[in-house]
Parts: C-alpha cells; sequence; structure tokens
C-alpha cells in the first residue's frame, strides 16, 4: 500500500467528539424552531389598496404555514421571512412623545395565494399565518435592512478555531505522512479504517510530533489526540501472525538488495504472488446468479479435557474435531442456516480425507440446489484432507449420481499462505467462547458452542463415513498417469456430459487452457462405485488413556476417570 493516511468525513473519523451534547442540542433546536401550533386565520377585514387579507384563503394561510417550518432551521425560517417582507425607509419622521428611538424603517408583510401572487397583508395577520412573534421576525428584518445580507449564522462554533489553525494544519501533515500497513490477506481493500504499525501508539507519535516540530508549532497532548480522533480513522495493527513465508522473504530481499535490475525482479515476482493471492479471494467474493460458493476447512484440535492445570501441556490428551462447511461468499452472513458442522471424538472416528469426503457428501445431498446450475468448492491445499485424488472421486462421484442441473463444479486452491477461509471467521466466534471456559470436560460443551454459530452434525455416528481412498484406488487411474501434475494446480474443473465426468487442472485460476479428460481406469465406470461405510471406532493408546486419566483423577477424584 503507497499512500498515506487519509483524512476521512467527521461522521466516519475514529471518535465523533460530543456525540451526545450533539443530539441533545438538536433536541433542544428542533423543539425551539418547530411550529408551536397550527395557524389562525386572521380576525381582520382589510380588502383596501394597500391591504387585502380579506382575499386570502384557509388554503393559503396553512401552505405559508408549512413551507415557513419545513426546515427546523433558524437560518432557513428567517430566510424565508425576508422573502415575503420588504423593509423601505420611512419618508416622514413623526415622533411621538416619550419615543426613544424614531422609526428607521417600514415594513410591508406578503402572503402568496394558491396561484403564487403576493397578497398585502398587515401585521397582525402575518404574526398569525407564521406563529412567530413580533419581535423575532422585527429582528430578522432590521438585520436585513442593516447589512443588507441575507441571514447567517452567528452563533455558537468554535470561537478557537482559527487561533490555532496553523497547528492543527501541521498535527494533520504530521499524521498524513504516515503509511497504513497492508491488509493481511488481501480480502478487500479497506476504504475508511486504517491501520498503522503495532509498535506506534498516539502518545508515541504526539512525541516524535513535538520532538521534530517548529518552534512555536508545539501542542499538547490533548489537541494531538483530538485531532487524531475526529479528523481520521486510524487503528493500530497487532503483531502479525501465520504470515505468508514467500512475502517475508521477498519483502526482506527487496530491502537488502543493492543492484536495481534485481530489485526490479524480485518486486516483479513479490507482485505476481499478491495478484494471484487476490484473485483467489475475488472468487471467494464472486455473487453471480447460477453459482454456490461452498468453501470449508478443519479447525484446530479441541483438548478434552480443558483444565488450568500447568501440567495439561506435557499429558497427552483427547481431542475433539471440528469440519466446517460455510455456504455462500466471504461477504455473506454467517448463520446457522449456512453454516454446516460435522464433529467426532478422536476415538470415533480418524481425521483424513475419508472423513472429510464424507462430510462434504453428506452435506452437498442434504443442501437445496434449487436455482443453481455450478458450484465452487474452496479450500486450502492441505495435501492429505483437500487436494487429492480422493476428493476428486469423491466428486466425481456426488456429480454423476445429482438429479439436478449442475454440470460444472470447481475446487479451487489459494495461494499458499494466503487461505484464510470464511470457515476462518467461525473458527474465531467459538474459540473466544472457549478461551472463557476455564474447564471443559464433556464433548457436550463443545458441540454446544459450537451450535451457537452453525448447523451440526455427528459425524460417524450419525453421518456414515465411507472408505472413498479404497474406492479411489479401485476407479481413478494413479496420480502419475494423469495429463495434469495436482500438486501444482490452483483450480480443478470437473465437467458433466451425459454419464462421463471430465476433469482438468489449471495452474491458474483464470485461465482455461488445459484439455479435459477421463480421470477413470480402463473399463470402470461411475455407476458401478458402490460405497462402503467405515466402522465407527479408533482404538486409542494406552498411554494417552493414562494420561486423561491422571488428569481427571487428579481433579475430580476416582469418580471422573473414563
Amino acid at each position: 500500500m503507497n499512500s498515506n493516511v487519509k483524512i476521512v468525513e467527521p461522521h466516519q473519523a475514529r471518535k465523533i467528539s460530543n456525540i451526545k451534547t450533539m443530539q441533545k442540542k438538536a433536541r433542544k433546536r428542533q423543539k425551539l424552531y418547530s411550529a408551536p401550533g397550527l395557524p389562525k386565520m386572521p380576525p381582520c377585514k382589510h380588502n383596501s389598496k394597500t391591504l387585502k387579507c380579506m382575499l386570502l384563503t384557509s388554503r393559503d394561510i396553512f401552505h405559508f404555514h408549512q413551507r415557513l417550518y419545513r426546515n427546523i432551521s433558524k437560518v432557513e425560517q428567517d430566510n424565508y421571512i425576508l422573502k415575503y417582507t420588504v423593509a423601505t425607509k420611512v419618508k416622514r419622521l413623526r415622533p411621538r412623545k416619550g419615543a426613544k428611538n424614531p422609526r428607521a424603517f417600514a415594513v410591508k408583510y406578503f402572503i402568496p395565494n394558491n396561484t403564487k401572487v403576493l397578497i398585502p397583508v398587515c401585521k397582525k395577520t402575518f404574526l398569525q399565518a407564521s406563529r412567530l412573534k413580533s419581535s423575532r421576525i422585527e429582528g430578522v428584518v432590521k438585520r436585513h435592512y442593516d447589512t443588507g445580507g441575507i441571514a447567517r449564522k452567528n452563533r455558537g462554533g468554535d470561537r478557537k478555531q482559527f487561533a490555532f489553525a496553523s497547528k492543527a494544519e501541521a498535527v494533520e501533515k504530521f499524521i498524513k505522512s504516515f503509511k497504513p500497513l497492508e491488509s493481511h490477506y488481501c480480502r478487500e481493500q479497506i476504504k475508511v479504517r486504517q491501520y498503522l504499525h503495532p509498535n506506534l501508539n498516539i502518545k508515541k507519535m504526539f512525541i516524535m510530533y513535538n520532538d521534530q516540530s517548529l518552534p512555536g508549532y508545539g501542542v499538547k497532548q490533548g489537541f494531538f489526540r483530538k485531532i487524531f480522533n475526529t479528523r481520521f480513522n486510524i487503528g493500530f495493527g497487532s503483531p502479525r501472525t501465520d504470515v505468508c513465508s514467500f512475502c517475508l522473504q521477498m519483502t526482506e530481499k527487496i530491502k537488502v538488495e543493492t543492484s536495481q535490475a534485481k530489485k526490479q525482479e524480485l518486486f516483479t515476482q513479490y507482485r505476481i504472488h499478491k495478484l494471484r493471492a487476490k484473485q483467489f479471494f475475488k472468487m471467494l467474493q464472486e455473487d453471480t446468479p447460477g453459482l454456490l460458493i461452498v468453501s470449508f476447512d478443519c479447525e484446530k484440535n479441541l483438548p478434552l479435557p480443558k483444565i488450568p492445570d500447568q501440567t495439561t501441556y506435557y499429558s497427552r490428551q483427547l481431542y475433539y474435531y471440528n469440519f466446517t462447511i460455510v455456504m455462500g461468499t466471504s461477504r455473506s452472513t454467517l448463520a446457522p442456516d449456512n453454516i454446516h458442522a460435522y464433529v467426532w471424538m478422536e476415538d470415533e472416528a480418524s481425521k483424513g480425507s475419508n472423513e472429510i469426503c464424507s462430510a462434504l457428501y453428506h452435506c452437498l445431498n442434504s443442501i437445496d440446489l434449487t436455482g443453481v446450475n455450478k458450484i465452487r468448492l474452496i479450500s486450502d491445499g492441505c495435501g492429505g484432507q483437500n487436494k487429492n485424488s480422493i476428493i476428486v472421486s469423491m466428486i466425481m462421484k456426488w456429480l454423476h449420481e445429482t438429479t439436478s442441473n449442475i454440470k460444472n463444479i470447481e475446487l479451487i486452491f489459494p495461494v499458499t499462505g494466503h487461505s484464510f477461509l470464511p470457515a476462518d471467521r467461525v473458527f474465531a466466534l467459538n474459540e473466544r467462547v472457549v478461551r472463557q471456559r476455564e474447564n471443559i470436560i464433556d464433548p457436550k460443551e463443545y458441540k454446544t458452542i459450537i451450535e451457537e454459530h452453525a448447523t451440526v452434525h455427528q459425524l460417524a455416528t450419525k453421518v456414515t463415513v465411507y472408505d472413498w481412498k479404497g474406492k479411489c484406488k479401485e476407479f481413478l487411474k494413479n496420480t502419475n498417469s494423469w495429463h495434469f501434475q495436482i500438486s501444482k494446480c490452483k483450480r480443478l474443473v470437473l465437467k458433466k456430459k451425459g454419464n462421463k465426468i471430465n476433469v482438468r487442472g489449471e495452474v491458474s485460476n483464470r485461465n482455461d487452457i488445459r484439455q479435459s479428460k477421463s480421470l477413470l481406469k480402463r473399463g470402470k465406470r461411475l455407476v458401478e462405485m458402490t460405497l462402503n461405510s467405515i466402522p465407527v471406532g479408533v482404538p486409542i493408546k494406552a498411554a494417552k488413556l493414562k494420561d486423561v486419566n491422571n488428569l481427571l483423577t487428579k481433579h475430580y477424584g476416582a469418580d471422573g476417570c473414563i
């Protein structure tokens, strides 16, 4: 990100200053300048050459009153009054006895009728129609007569703004000199909120400003903080974790490289890498009719028992597995309706490609595919679980069996180091609750936490686990015989044509240059693929069970053992 920190609109700032006071003033102002009531018909019977109050109808009075209070603003109302009043200089002064100041001008009042003709009226009629006090109208007309200008807002405001404008401008210029951090996963360009280096804070920046400021431009910390909070929307990032190793390697090489040609070459490689990562996230964000995006990932193993004892760090524990599937783009709302979590214990089933394929197969068979003609499956590039021939065989099997209108399925893999998926957002919600729990002994407690954000399915016990690995070896060619190298592919495209399923592998997410071919062995057909279930249960080593029992006995006595 080459651009510097930007100034934002007041309503987009880090903090909106004095919002409660502003709201209170707004309510008071609204009450003060709202209509005190409906207009009244004038009691006068003027119908002379100079005054024609009798020509006005109740509708004319009402429309005049309505337009006056259309804007609850003193300035707008004052200008509306000036529009229908005329102040003229008094031609003949006849001061009354005891009067302090003789009149300098005379006022003529008008009210428009339904044809927008100005009807001259008396002062009393004008006051009855506007429901304003005489002093306010006289003040508005007098100020206009003295200055010749329209009404302006002179009340309130920041009286010190201009006195310290140069200092505020210097502080702004200093803050704008910082460069914000680039978004970790490049999911979407930051539009308002920007982040500075985690080593910085407002106090450090204030000290830095005063150290380098010119004489007479030093400010107090409160002044600096106010400019920072009300004119910018800046946060301070957290120390980075799980950063792409290639990105770190390239940035460090670019820093130390002295040759300009070599530096340009490194920068080009780094730029291409970032563009590929950005293209992946664009595909994850794509929202077009007929396209269903399905992303999936495994959460980190959840330990059982979870207790605050320090000896758990050295003890072997049982694990609770969570495989989550999210329907929708990365911008879709996370709700239990579009999130499916498949959970199981370590002693119920393994955590391999058979379990992943079985859960995904069950999910695809259980969701409503009305109006969908293309599915895009997105996962990380873990070879043992997602990026392998076993999951390809499962997708081929499902695509062959489905009765929906789906003829095309894409399997997308991210650029290494840039694999943030919607499922990771769900995991963060789960882990936020888990961190607040001191003790978790029963697997049902984990299940309850996951159920807050997803529809939970019990794998192995209620959702059958099939032997996809065995069927893959039986029906599909060895990966060495495929017409593409799956390890180098970022996109696999499966197309259904009749009873045949052809597959092609692309090294880029944009290009479609490879040829589609069948991956089945000679003489094999998908209709012949019958699935065999895997029995529930995985043996646990005695040493692990012993460690778990020791932990439970230590905290809950002999009754807590398994």
